[in-house]
């Protein structure tokens, strides 16, 4: 069965993904890609969502038509599920091509409440 915390971050991953997606629609790529980059830093702990999530990326890098980011997350792809498997995943990374993925990262303030909302 699984903890609180990890529906709470289930269910927070696919709010994150759902305003993604709104966002594009809407032609508001910037704040689409930082709902994807929220996605990413709740999905970590998750093999199953993490690679979901650097698929997001992948769709969304194609749409963009931005060569940087496609090679960027095919490299994340691989390396989604054994990171998130063995718990070595730089927490706070936000999955993308501009930062390395390698890199910890600070949360972002606001996500940093939601994340502790979970585990209260």
């Amino acid at each position: 069965m699984k903890s609180v915390a990890v529906r709470a971050r289930v269910l927070l991953c696919g709010v994150y993904l759902q305003n993604a997606k709104t966002a594009e629609k809407q032609a508001h790529l910037n704040e689409s890609w930082r709902f994807l980059q929220y996605a990413h830093i709740v999905s970590q702990p998750s093999a199953k969502l993490h690679f979901k999530v650097h698929l997001h990326m992948l769709s969304f890098a194609f749409r963009s038509a931005n060569r940087n980011e496609i090679f960027g997350q095919l490299i994340r792809l691989l390396l989604a599920v054994p990171g998130s498997l063995s718990g070595k995943f730089p927490k706070g990374n936000p999955g993308t091509s501009d930062v390395s993925m390698f890199a910890v990262c600070e949360i972002p303030s606001d996500l940093r409440e939601s994340l502790e909302l979970d585990t209260a």
